[in-house]
């Protein structure tokens, strides 16, 4: 998948990972969660939002500058509270189960990351 770069070329996945890897943790499997995220958020019903992770994925706009953003500070702290009470509303083992999920899915992204960063080298 390719995201664009500012000049008109093509970016892919696996350069938006390396991209974001400072982000991350320098975890590869992090970076593509948070490049996936990203991904999600183009599709906001927030036009702002989606202008501003379109504007990152497309090299336009560091992350940094969209982690310090009012707006987008505004947005995300607006559904804090809904991911709390959601999470609050579950039961242990539905927790325990969530956790395992995760941990599976972060497993799966690094080695997605992996083979990503393999075959674009």
């Amino acid at each position: 998948m390719t995201s664009g770069a500012p000049d008109g070329s093509d970016m892919t996945e696996a350069d938006d990972v390396e991209r974001l890897l400072p982000f991350a943790g320098n975890d590869p499997g992090r970076a593509l969660r948070l490049r996936r995220a990203l991904d999600r958020l183009r599709e906001s019903p927030d036009p702002e939002i989606r202008a501003m992770a379109d504007d990152v994925l497309t090299g336009r706009l560091a992350f940094r500058d969209l982690l310090t953003d009012a707006r987008f500070n505004r947005v995300t702290a607006e559904r804090v509270p809904q991911f709390f009470q959601q999470w609050d509303a579950l039961d242990e083992g539905q927790k325990a189960t969530i956790v395992a999920e995760g941990r599976a899915q972060r497993e799966q992204d690094r080695a997605e990351a992996a083979r990503l960063r393999r075959d674009d080298a």
